[in-house]
């Protein structure tokens, strides 16, 4: 199925909806409640790893060169940011829309909420 696509009417969703809302957004056509596929959320957490782990690599190669107190910081915070920017974006391009289950509802209990009346 094609990126961001409502199942129920086609209707196309925008990228920054799909990366605010991936657990539950409301598609402005049909509003039918839709969620993104683990599929493409495995996608997108793999691509921002790959990249993460590539800005890793190479940062840690620079800063071995010069270290200095907080040498072996710096490619860990480098790691996140790239990990942090590459995975909505890649959500954004991939995602795949399914309809979401429904929520579940609250079960109510026979006696009364729990309270006992003696108890006062």
């Amino acid at each position: 199925m094609a990126a961001r696509i409502c199942p129920q009417c086609n209707a196309r969703i925008t990228g920054t909806q799909v990366a605010a809302h991936s657990d539950g957004m409301e598609c402005p056509t049909c509003h039918t409640i839709l969620e993104v596929a683990n599929g493409s959320r495995y996608i997108a957490t793999t691509l921002g790893l790959i990249a993460a782990v590539c800005v890793y690599r190479f940062e840690r190669g620079i800063t071995a060169q010069g270290s200095g107190l907080f040498g072996w910081l710096l490619p860990i915070v480098y790691a996140y940011f790239t990990l942090s920017v590459i995975s909505p974006l890649a959500l954004m391009s991939v995602a795949d829309l399914q309809k979401a289950p429904p929520a579940p509802q609250p079960i109510a209990s026979a006696d009364g909420g729990g309270h006992d009346a003696g108890h006062h």
